[in-house]
Order: C-alpha cells, then sequence, then structure tokens
C-alpha cells in the first residue's frame, strides 16, 4: 500500500527502494555462493564493498541533497541500482562486482539520507 506524506501528499518511494534492496541482496547471496562459486570470504569482501560505498557517499551526500529534488535522487538511485546489478548479472570479474556492489551501497545511502532529510523538512514544527 503507498501512503501519502500529510504535508505534500506524494507517494512514499522509499518503502520501494527497501524491498528492492532486500530483494536484491537475498538473491545476491546465493549469486556469490552458487552462480561465481564464492565462499565465506569472497561474499565478505563484496558486502564489505558495499558498505564502504554507503560510507563514502554518506561523508559527501549533504551538499548534494540540498542542491537535488528528491524524485531525481530516489529516481537515480533505482536507476543506478538496476544498471549495477544488471553488471552483476552479466559479468563474473571479480573486481568489476566489486565496484559495482560499491556503487550499490553508495546509492542506497544517498537515497537512505535524502529520503530522511525530506521527511524531516516536511514534518511541521509543532509535531
Amino acid at each position: 500500500m503507498i501512503s501519502r506524506s500529510p504535508n505534500r501528499g506524494r507517494p512514499r518511494r522509499w518503502s520501494a527502494t527497501v524491498a528492492i534492496g532486500l530483494a536484491a541482496t537475498a538473491t545476491f547471496v546465493l549469486y556469490v555462493f552458487q552462480v561465481l562459486g564464492g565462499g565465506d570470504i569472497a561474499y565478505g569482501v563484496l558486502v564489505a564493498s558495499m558498505s564502504v560505498g554507503g560510507v563514502i557517499s554518506g561523508w559527501l551526500s549533504g551538499a548534494l541533497v540540498a542542491r537535488l529534488r528528491l524524485r531525481d535522487v530516489m529516481g537515480g538511485a533505482l536507476l543506478l541500482q538496476g544498471v549495477v546489478w544488471l553488471v552483476c548479472l552479466l559479468t563474473r570479474n571479480g573486481v568489476l562486482i566489486g565496484i559495482s556492489v560499491t556503487l550499490v551501497g553508495a546509492a542506497s545511502s544517498f537515497a537512505s539520507i535524502a529520503w530522511s532529510s525530506e521527511q524531516q523538512r516536511t514534518v511541521s514544527d509543532e509535531m
């Protein structure tokens, strides 16, 4: 169910981002183990790469969130995630997959920060 923001009437896109991220991550475990033939260490390195992307994005996102519209950020984050997951499916190169999941982490973090910032702006001071 898509709920509406009380202040602007916009659909909440965050739930779609979270659902896609969770589904992709759950599938990624199977992909690393069954398709790539990786083990616990390979999966751990790739998840750590995703985390590094999130941390870097967290440092850089403040200025970008102030300049960009929420729709652009959320759309861009979803588009980027779709493209890099597609890259992961089309290659078996571990370095390229590592870079791709780093970008997924960055896009997820950026979208999360943008969404939280927008929610803080739209909630009235009386609350």
